[in-house]
């Protein structure tokens, strides 16, 4: 997905805290202080849209994941594939954006 940031997302669901994953891919750049482990808040820039990965076709790949039961992301060693199938599974984004 060529420039991408991944947020973390906990939510209750069902009495229980479940995580997800949040993708931005395909970025030009990668907003000011976005780093790893720095919490986001609502509303703030994580970069801007553009075409890496994918030449001359510039958008954004939103993709929302729901990580596995089980799995704790906090012992994924570092550079692990967190998006993938035996880590998360793609799930609706409305499980986890707010309704408007």
């Amino acid at each position: 997905f060529g420039t991408t940031v991944l947020t973390r997302h906990t939510l209750r669901e069902g009495g229980r805290l479940r995580d997800y994953l949040m993708l931005f891919g395909h970025l030009d750049s990668i907003a000011a202080g976005v780093t790893v482990g720095v919490p986001i808040k609502e509303g703030q820039l994580v970069g801007a849209v553009g075409d890496t990965a994918s030449p001359r076709i510039v958008h954004l790949h939103l993709e929302v994941r729901r990580v596995r039961d089980g799995i704790d992301l906090t012992k994924v060693p570092a550079g692990a594939n967190m998006i993938a199938e035996s880590v998360s599974v793609v799930c609706d984004p409305r499980n986890v954006l707010p309704l408007k």
